[in-house]
């Protein structure tokens, strides 16, 4: 059984200036001339790109970032969360459960040395962490009570198998959880800004490939010092397909639930282009997908005159003083 009825509007402004940048692109550099980027900027960007998402990660509660898991949790249980990153929510959770206690898996190593000591430094006692891929967890059948990841399901490269998994490790009767799940379709803007959605568009041509050549056993071709979820994979439509994928992994009672996440409007003070950002401006250099956007030019389905022509576009978007843009976040519940 599936159950579609709940949406939850949960609007907050972000803490950004309007804006974001994009007012004169001049000043940022927008020009036609493109941005070719070099070999020792893309090391920088990459490890900026990294800080930027484990800083980001830090900054998450249940509260804010994934209340709907509250109602599963309850004290003794025994927990997993799996792409845990710096362990933030895995804390919080081993709070609630305790004396129940919560495991967090990643496949970065340094992210669970970071929260492996911060734990001990707050005297966190029931929680552990240990490196593992969601595709093929090390863990025993029918060990834990709840199964849980947040923003990480968009980049599971086969998520069915790890799906599979997930529900393997859970108990009979327990409950996999996702939240935080993107789709960009769930994200729609007025004005319309078809040159946006043709540099959306490469991005999953271009993922779509790197999927179907690794569940072929084909050579990736992405560079040999990236992690799995350190931008090497993303599902730009993931959100569409996971009552298929949590049925076909063999997860029953469905609860899916679809919340505004954040609203961008002219007239709104503070505004960020979440979402919209994955057109880095030129100079950008902290923008977590110019280490991608390189790759997808490389590969071909983009090219610097679709972004210049998507970067034009926004400028006159965010000029418009009609114009607003929200991007929406799914959570997933299926029992074992």
């Amino acid at each position: 059984m599936i159950s579609l009825d709940r949406i939850v509007v949960n609007v907050y402004v972000p803490s950004h200036r309007k804006g974001a940048g994009w007012e004169n692109h001049e000043r940022h550099g927008m020009t036609s001339n493109g941005g070719n980027t070099s070999g020792n900027d893309l090391t920088a960007i990459r490890e900026l790109g990294r800080e930027r998402l484990v800083g980001g990660l830090q900054e998450r509660t249940l509260e804010k970032s994934a209340a709907e898991l509250l109602p599963y949790l309850r004290t003794d249980m025994s927990v997993l969360d799996v792409g845990c990153g710096p362990g933030t929510l895995t804390m919080e959770v081993a709070d609630i459960v305790a004396p129940g206690h919560v495991v967090g898996t990643d496949l970065v190593a340094h992210r669970l040395e970071t929260a492996a000591r911060d734990a001990e430094e707050a005297n966190i006692e029931n929680v552990s962490f240990t490196v593992s891929d969601a595709h093929t967890l090390d863990f025993p059948d029918n060990s834990f009570d709840v199964v849980f990841s947040n923003t990480v399901f968009h980049f599971f490269i086969d998520p069915v198998e790890a799906l599979k998994e997930q529900r393997r490790v859970a108990k009979d009767g327990g409950w996999v959880l996702a939240s935080g799940v993107r789709d960009w379709g769930f994200s729609p803007r007025y004005p319309e800004c078809p040159n946006v959605d043709a540099v959306w568009e490469a991005y999953v041509r271009h993922n779509e490939d790197i999927r179907e050549r690794h569940m072929t056993g084909q050579k990736v071709g992405l560079p040999e010092d990236w992690a799995l979820p350190e931008f090497r994979y993303i599902d730009l439509h993931a959100g569409r397909r996971c009552s298929e994928w949590f049925t076909e992994a063999g997860l029953t009672d469905l609860t899916m639930e679809l919340k505004i996440e954040r609203w961008l409007h002219r007239d709104i003070d503070k505004m960020e282009p979440h979402g919209l950002d994955i057109v880095p401006q030129i100079g950008d250099i902290d923008n977590m997908w110019l280490d991608s956007q390189a790759q997808i030019i490389d590969a071909g389905p983009l090219d610097e005159g679709m972004l210049n022509r998507a970067r034009q576009e926004l400028v006159e978007w965010y000029e418009n003083p009609h114009a607003f843009y929200y991007y929406a976040l799914l959570f997933v519940a299926g029992r074992a």
